[in-house]
């Protein structure tokens, strides 16, 4: 009998936990936490990667890098995978790895020392920063590791990916920023 309770109870709390928004569902763009908020926003294209995107993650450089980590969202249409982050500030950044699922395995694709996933964002605003595809190269004879090439490439846009995150500006000052950006934007 004490058994059963204990994974009733188990099971209760994993409910409650699920139902009080501590799962990982994007329902908002969190609203900002500082006058230096950005929001950074980016696309990787899977269709030729050995596997999905669940992941982006970034390391602050400067200022006070031991201070900050984050992840992305990750919203995904087919194999076109938008990421992005309102809860960022000014400062200099490296976007680390990206990651995502193949079956029941993990995928990791590192992006440290690729210079264009090192970046300053100096003021507050919003910082597009590439659309990319990321594809897989299997080695000759299926012998050894496979390598990931990653490419930018034009499409989708900036304009095609903040139209896709305004849904999620519920607060007004995303909203705003968001809409003014695309009024600036060409159709």
């Amino acid at each position: 009998m004490v058994s059963v309770s204990r994974y009733l109870v188990v099971a209760l709390c994993s409910t409650v936990l699920l139902l009080s928004g501590c799962a990982t569902t994007l329902t908002e763009l969190d609203p900002p936490t500082s006058p230096d908020a950005i929001l950074v926003i980016g696309n990787f294209d899977m269709s030729e990667a050995m596997s999905t995107l669940t992941q982006v993650d970034i390391e602050r450089l400067k200022p006070d890098p031991d201070k900050f980590n984050n992840k992305f969202w990750v919203i995904h249409k087919g194999e076109s995978y938008t990421f992005f982050s309102a809860v960022l500030t000014t400062g200099q950044y490296k976007f680390s790895g990206a990651g995502g699922r193949m079956g029941r395995n993990r995928m990791w694709y590192d992006l440290e020392g690729d210079a264009r996933f090192t970046r300053t964002f100096p003021k507050p605003g919003i910082y597009y920063v590439g659309t990319y595809k990321i594809r897989t190269i299997m080695p000759k004879g299926m012998v050894g590791r496979a390598k990931n090439e990653i490419t930018s490439i034009k499409e989708p846009g900036e304009r095609e990916l903040l139209l896709k995150v305004l849904p999620y500006a519920k607060h007004e000052y995303w909203k705003k920023m968001i809409e003014r950006r695309l009024k600036e934007l060409p159709k």
